[in-house]
């Protein structure tokens, strides 16, 4: 208690205030991802990033980068939120070593917590699609 009076409360409070800012965690909402990609054991890297803050979403962008080693027809890549489809994006032809057109969707709204994810997607010789694989990225408060 001589500590406290002889350096004086206000001073007490303002070095507690200034730990507890230190120590205890922040929890600022964030929907921003940066960049989140993987590679499939195919050989394709899947990205998504996520811009906005909180559960608001500005938008959301989702591109493959081809690393088979071949030249891929009939591809394309879909969004999917926590409420499912977003949206699909027109078929491409990509190249080895590029990357694909982005897919965009910018609903610059407060949307569901949850993953969101792109999708990429082939097209057989009978006209079915058949999924190369997927990334997602969390969006939560």
């Amino acid at each position: 208690m001589r500590f406290v009076r002889r350096i004086g409360r206000a001073t007490v409070i303002a070095i507690a205030s200034a730990v507890a800012a230190v120590v205890l965690p922040m929890s600022v909402a964030n929907a921003s991802t940066g960049n989140v990609c993987g590679t499939t054991m195919e050989g394709w890297q899947i990205c998504v990033n996520i811009t906005g803050s909180g559960l608001h979403i500005n938008s959301m962008k989702g591109w493959v980068h081809n690393k088979t080693g071949m030249r891929w027809a009939g591809l394309h890549i879909e969004l999917k939120g926590p409420k499912g489809l977003i949206k699909n994006c027109p078929q491409f032809a990509l190249a080895n070593n590029l990357n694909s057109p982005n897919c965009i969707w910018s609903p610059n709204a407060n949307e569901p917590a949850g993953s969101y994810c792109t999708i990429l997607w082939f097209r057989l010789q009978d006209g079915t699609f058949v999924s190369e694989g997927s990334k997602c990225a969390g969006v939560h408060r």
